[in-house]
């Protein structure tokens, strides 16, 4: 019996559905936990131009760098997607459309003496930056957005969309903030999450009216910001992998969401934080050679889990 034919919108979420990640749970592989695979989604998009799209759509929605290298080659990517855009070659993709999620972790600034290689053409990437959806740095990897704000095609005043930022590591917020291209940048960040490496959130009184958790945020940098998460010390012991460097850490992340009018801040100064919420994040440990522990959090953006504690957040309200 001959297959009937399908409605192309069918055909085409087949392939988006077809086309998604596959996630690997066997963190003795290499010492990494759930990568995804991509290898369904890239033999598809051999198929012909249309059966790219649709499949490439999904491949790129969530782009995870971890390594210098990885980000040259994405970058190496979008020159290549925009020569073909303007050969009006049918293999074309628009990165900037199809990226809706980017993370990157530890990604050295170069620095002068460094060889060509090193160079990044941080005007390519804003494109990317400025219309997705979220955002994720490590701090050491900011430079990619600062530098990137700063170049020669970014007028962030006019045409930044990307409201949610995900930032890691240990805080430098000088080279962002101090440009005007950042400030304006972080006035349109409505949703901001910190996952610091050692979460400070300790220290912080959390009976009271949070002006120290205020000033540490910075919160007067942020004057469209509706919600604030920030990860807690965790609440349970790590449970740890086959891979005896490797561990998952349940982390506490306290929620700020403000549905009514006013600032973050004006909210802050005005709620008793240990009622605000709270949800649990996966976390990934590594045990270093030193024997010091740090914490890992490309999983849970890869996972979604920041945005996860935002619904979370509001349907608690």
């Amino acid at each position: 019996m001959p297959f009937p034919p399908l409605p192309n919108e069918l055909v085409l979420e087949i392939i988006r559905f077809a086309a998604q990640p596959e996630y690997s749970c066997d963190a003795s592989v290499n010492n990494q936990a759930r990568r995804p695979s991509y290898s369904a989604g890239l033999r598809l998009a051999r198929v012909s131009p249309a059966f790219r799209r649709a499949a490439m759509q999904t491949v790129l929605d969530t782009v995870m760098l971890a390594t210098s290298e990885q980000v040259s080659a994405f970058i190496a990517a979008i020159k290549l997607q925009n020569a073909w855009c303007e050969a009006s070659s049918p293999l074309a993709l628009n990165y900037p459309q199809f990226v809706r999620r980017l993370w990157c972790a530890e990604c050295i600034e170069p620095l002068e003496d460094h060889p060509p290689d090193y160079f990044i053409d941080y005007a390519t990437l804003y494109p990317v930056l400025r219309s997705a959806d979220v955002l994720g740095f490590h701090f050491d990897s900011l430079h990619l957005l600062y530098n990137a704000l700063s170049s020669s095609v970014a007028n962030p005043e006019r045409d930044w969309t990307c409201p949610r930022l995900v930032l890691t590591g240990s805080p430098r917020w000088n080279p962002l903030k101090s440009t005007a291209g950042g400030a304006a940048c972080l006035s349109r960040i409505t949703h901001l999450t910190l996952w610091y490496d050692r979460p400070w959130l300790s220290s912080v009184e959390l009976h009271g009216p949070s002006a120290r958790l205020d000033r540490e945020v910075h919160l007067e940098w942020f004057p469209g910001l509706t919600h604030l998460a920030i990860a807690l010390p965790p609440s349970q012991k790590p449970v740890m992998q086959q891979a005896g460097d490797v561990y998952e850490v349940p982390m506490r992340v306290l929620v700020y969401a403000n549905s009514d009018s006013g600032t973050i801040g004006e909210t802050l100064r005005h709620r008793d934080a240990s009622q605000s919420p709270t949800t649990i994040c996966q976390a990934r440990g590594r045990r270093e050679g030193s024997g010091k522990c740090s914490l890992e959090w490309d999983v849970p953006f890869m996972m979604g889990e920041a945005e996860a504690a935002w619904t979370e957040a509001n349907s608690a309200q």
